[in-house]
């Protein structure tokens, strides 16, 4: 299916299931990742949006991969009410290992009642 199309069926799945405006900005359509690649970007897109709707409150989301040099860069940006990202909460693998798992990186950047944006 390819990871475009996988990142748009979860957007539209997103808007679907919460009512909250989501958009994909891809600039490059013709991605290709491999299968391991393309799994775990699906699943910290999935795991960004499944925090959004249980806890930013949020009224826009905006996902975004694009092309940087030899990487890829994954963004998932909300406009909702923002936390302190340098609190861990969870025990589980979460979007820093995923990314960490594949020799990536991720940041997570938050500010209290503006909004969260990830980036990996």
């Amino acid at each position: 299916m390819g990871i475009v199309s996988a990142l748009e069926w979860l957007a539209e799945e997103f808007r679907d299931n919460t009512g909250i405006p989501c958009s994909l900005g891809v600039r490059e359509e013709n991605i290709v990742l491999d299968d391991s690649r393309a799994t775990t970007t699906f699943r910290i897109a999935q795991e960004s949006l499944t925090n959004i709707s249980r806890h930013a409150q949020a009224s826009q989301v905006e996902i975004s991969l694009d092309r940087k040099d030899q990487h890829y860069l994954l963004e998932v940006r909300d406009n909702g009410r923002g936390f302190d990202a340098s609190v861990q909460k969870k025990k589980s693998i979460g979007i820093r290992e995923r990314a960490l798992m594949l020799g990536g990186e991720a940041a997570i950047f938050s500010v209290p009642g503006v909004g969260t944006t990830i980036r990996v």
